[in-house]
């Protein structure tokens, strides 16, 4: 399977909602699911996700440890399952962190489950948010924006990546507030629990020019304007 990518940007807003559109469409025949949920829907019959087994991938130095246990059949995720655990728990992290966490699949009772893994960052200016990092399993990026709660959670990026394989998700021109970063499997079946994935944050600020630069900005303008036209005139005097 070929690493997908996507992420809405204002100059490709269109082409975003068709691929988009395409997943949601195509996701449950393909086995991948492109929503946060960590239960399996009704009927479901997907692929086992793939693997190269597990602790086979290295994080870069410096890393933190996920807090959460490695999950197992029956199993109800109360460490940062986000808004699928009761009640939401989230697992608050620093931008540039490294984070190293582990997931799986599992049942509990009579259906199909894998676990979820959501981080916290919060925007203190408009920024650029930059997700990337591996799986030793299918794995799912998701940047979401978190500032409606778990009543109306919305997906501004995803990514699907094969086993073994480096995942970038990027979200755009961000407002300041609430952002999770979710992790988990594409597949309800087929991952081990304990497979390991990890993944870095990156909170790029847009600055903005003040007054003051503004001003430079078009002092500058108008200097070359003028210069421009001093040495037209001189020409053509000339």
């Amino acid at each position: 399977m070929r690493k997908v990518v996507c992420s809405f940007k204002s100059e490709a807003i269109l082409f975003s909602l068709i691929i988009i559109g395409f997943i949601f469409t195509a996701g449950p025949a393909l086995g991948v699911d492109m929503s946060t949920s960590n239960k399996a829907p009704e009927g479901y019959v997907g692929k086992p996700a793939g693997g190269i087994g597990g602790s086979s991938i290295t994080p870069p130095p410096g890393y933190i440890l996920e807090n959460e246990p490695i999950c197992e059949d029956g199993w109800i995720d109360i460490w940062n399952g986000g808004c699928n655990s009761d009640p939401y728990v989230f697992e608050a992290i620093n931008c540039r962190d490294v984070i190293l966490g582990t997931s799986g699949t599992y049942n509990f009772s009579t259906h199909s489950f894998r676990d979820t893994d959501w981080f916290e960052i919060d925007i203190l200016h408009q920024s650029d948010i930059r997700m990337e990092g591996m799986a030793d399993f299918d794995v799912q990026f998701l940047i979401i924006d978190g500032q409606q709660g778990c009543t109306s959670p919305s997906i501004i990026s995803w990514g699907l990546a094969n086993a073994g394989e480096m995942l970038t998700i990027r979200a755009t021109e961000v407002p300041p507030g609430k952002y999770w970063l979710w992790v988990g499997p594409q597949s309800f079946v087929g991952v081990d629990c304990g497979s390991q994935y990890w993944f870095r944050s990156y909170c790029q600020a847009i600055t903005v020019p003040t007054l003051s630069e503004w001003g430079m900005i078009l002092l500058s303008l108008l200097m070359a304007a003028t210069g421009f036209t001093f040495m037209w005139r001189r020409q053509k005097t000339a």
